[in-house]
Order: structure tokens, then C-alpha cells, then sequence
């Protein structure tokens, strides 16, 4: 969609280099609306949202079964309401459909893992607190065929394992990831957020 139109002062997004670590940093402060068409709309109980991420490019093949890594850290902010810093999508011209998988923070200091379902609401899962300026590794395992599961492992221990997700027949599974969050101009506006990514590996498996 692009990225929101900030006042030259800062990058939404960008590249950092610490020694010989290269790794992309996401910065979303006040009113930094989204260039999503949707990101101007009022929905979901706030007036308009704000958004810095990237998406693939192309999307998860069907029927397949893939481990995911990557590190991420919150290094300021997140004391906003449903601060989503990675998504499973599957949304595709011809099939309006939400994320069958969310990570957000939560104002309350943790993170939580939600998973749709075919009727109700998303299940949520408590991951753990937000520990800013710690370094955390995730990976998730996870299928993509008509009953699909998936597996959480938090630096290197495994958190759960063949939760049930879904996935709808016309979704194209892809995964975006950065800051996505409601903007909320009656209550002050939320506070400037800041999360790196790094060692994004993603695999097939047998």
C-alpha cells in the first residue's frame, strides 16, 4: 500500500547496520495513517488506522507445510491498543477475507497470538510480556492445507503446538509484518512505536 507520509524527520521504514548485522527497523508515530484504501475508513472501533509494513511479494503455496523463523525487537513503545506486528493474510482480489493469524502487543505489556476460526471469534493465545530491548526468536510450523495447525516455539521452546487455524477455500496466504495499529484522535494519539526485524527464514518441510 506504501508507506504513510511522515515530516522528513524520521523513516517509517529503513535499514540499520550494527557492525556486521544489517537488519529493518519500523517506526509509526501519531497519525501516521496507512496508505491502505481501508486505513482511511472508520472500522473495527477506531476512527482510522495507522501502518508501516512490508507484505510478500508472492503467496504460501496450498497444501504445503512450512517453518518460519525470524527475531524481532520492541525497542520503544507498543502502549497502544492491538499494536499487530506480524500477520498471516490471505486476502486476494475476489476474496475479502481477514488474517487467519495475528501477533499484536497490548498496552497491558504482552503479546498474544490469534488464531481464526471458522465460526466465532479468533482464539488468543498469551505469548508472553513484551520485553523491550530484548531480542526474541519465533518460529511457527504451520500448514496450509484444508484443516490446517500450527506449532509456536519461543526462542527455541516450544510455546504450543497444533493449534487450528483457518483458512478459506478462495484466501492466497501471504504474511506481512511491521506496525499496524488503530489510530485514535478523541484520546491523545498513541505513542511513537519502534520494532526491528532480522533472520527471516522461511522453509519447506517434508
Amino acid at each position: 500500500c506504501g508507506f504513510p507520509v511522515t515530516d522528513g524527520k524520521y523513516q517509517s521504514v529503513k535499514w540499520v547496520t550494527n557492525g556486521k548485522n544489517k537488519f529493518l527497523r519500523f517506526e509509526l508515530r501519531n497519525n501516521d495513517k496507512g496508505e491502505c484504501s481501508s486505513d482511511d475508513m472508520k472500522r473495527h472501533g477506531a476512527p482510522y488506522w495507522e501502518r508501516a509494513e512490508v507484505k510478500q511479494e508472492t503467496f504460501l503455496e496450498r497444501n504445503k507445510k512450512y517453518s518460519l523463523e525470524f527475531e524481532i525487537r520492541f525497542v520503544r513503545g507498543f502502549q497502544a491498543e492491538r499494536e499487530t506486528f506480524f500477520q498471516i493474510h490471505q486476502y486476494t482480489k475476489g476474496c475479502s477475507v481477514g488474517p487467519p493469524l495475528m501477533f499484536k502487543a497490548f498496552s497491558q505489556g504482552f503479546l498474544g497470538l490469534f488464531l481464526k476460526q471458522p465460526e466465532g471469534l479468533p482464539v488468543r493465545h498469551i505469548v508472553g510480556p513484551l520485553d523491550i530491548g530484548e531480542w526474541i526468536r519465533f518460529k511457527l510450523v504451520f500448514n496450509t492445507s484444508g484443516d490446517p495447525g500450527v506449532s509456536l516455539y519461543k526462542n527455541k521452546k516450544v510455546h504450543f503446538e497444533g493449534q487450528p487455524f483457518y483458512i478459506k477455500d478462495c484466501g492466497e496466504p501471504h504474511f506481512k509484518f511491521g506496525i499496524y495499529r488503530p489510530g485514535d484522535d478523541e484520546f491523545g494519539g498513541n505513542t511513537i512505536s519502534i520494532v526491528d526485524f532480522d533472520k527471516f527464514q522461511l522453509k519447506f518441510i517434508n
